[in-house]
């Protein structure tokens, strides 16, 4: 209850903007290889990699975040970088 109580009072709402930068509630298209995948970048608490939401805290949102469109980011996983380019962001 406490850990609760504890994210309800530091909850802050985020409205979102087009701003033209990825950001926390961007949906997001990017091009991997010759894969297309769309997701949208969350806080912690709302991430579900499976429903397409993705954390800012993970590696690939700390990669995409405030980034434009047309950008390309290399993001480290255990099996070599994986090279993404942001073809929208909504």
């Amino acid at each position: 209850i406490l850990e609760l109580e504890n994210l309800l009072n530091n909850a802050v709402v985020v409205e979102e903007k087009q701003t033209g930068l990825a950001q926390i509630g961007s949906t997001i298209l990017v091009e991997v290889g010759s894969d297309k995948e769309k997701f949208k970048i969350v806080g912690a608490e709302e991430a579900n990699p499976l429903e397409g939401k993705i954390s800012i805290d993970s590696p690939l949102g700390k990669a995409i975040l405030n980034r434009t469109k047309g950008t390309m980011v290399e993001v480290p996983t255990p099996g070599g970088k994986i090279r993404y380019k942001i073809l929208k962001i909504e």
